[in-house]
């Protein structure tokens, strides 16, 4: 398979993400409150714990420092998904409230910037995990009982039910994934300019190996 296609295949899942975001993201931080009167959502999440949506890789990653790099093809439930902008940590036996057991995490990142939080059910009761969404964002706004989901002002949260995962991202870096996927795919994007690689590059290597905790460091994955 050519590079062109190979890209267009990537494209192609990266946009249907993009665009089945309220079905694709997970709130591992939920909001400060249960529904409020009405069934609307007294607050809205902002990230995943300490670490806020716009946040750097390194930032997050100092917050939690035995976090994973995912590869390009490793997959933990979601459809994986890569580019040259996404990079994605899996922080593994993770408490997250509502959940009785510990699961796994995993967040999201668009150009260096935290952008979705995925919470997998692992080995917690499904119905419990489904009664606890329930009272915190209250009732869906899906017709689909499988597939809820709970549009917010700035925030797009969802769950999988049969997946046994729910989620949420940030609308605004959603919508600029959205119009990178659709020019890459009409073929606007011709790749990435000589200074996001360089900055990437520098990124990365400054991640390898972590000052936080380097006992603890999952070399990252290069690409």
């Amino acid at each position: 398979m050519g590079s062109r296609a190979l890209l267009g295949l990537q494209c192609a899942s990266l946009l249907a993400f993009s665009l089945a975001a309220g079905q694709l993201w997970a709130a591992a931080t939920p909001p400060a409150s249960a529904a409020g009167a009405g069934g609307q959502r007294a607050s809205e999440p902002t990230g995943f714990g300490p670490a806020k949506f716009g946040m750097s890789l390194a930032e997050v990653w100092k917050m939690y420092p035995k976090a994973e790099l995912l590869g390009p093809r490793a997959t933990l439930g979601v459809a994986a998904v890569d580019g040259p902008y996404i990079d994605r940590l899996a922080l593994r036996d993770q408490p997250v409230p509502g959940f009785a057991n510990p699961t796994t995490v995993e967040l999201r990142f668009w150009k260096d910037k935290l952008w979705g939080v995925i919470v997998y059910f692992g080995d917690n009761d499904p119905e419990a995990c489904k009664a606890y969404l329930t009272q915190t964002f209250g009732p869906s706004a899906s017709p689909d009982p499988n597939n809820p989901s709970w549009p917010g002002s700035k925030v797009s949260t969802s769950a999988a039910y049969k997946q046994k995962w729910y989620g949420y991202s940030d609308d605004a870096t959603s919508k600029q994934a959205t119009e990178w996927f659709g020019d890459a795919l009409k073929g606007v994007w011709k790749g990435e300019t000589a200074e996001e690689k360089a900055a990437r590059e520098q990124r990365m290597a400054a991640l390898t190996p972590r000052a936080a905790n380097p006992a603890a460091s999952t070399p990252p994955s290069t690409r």
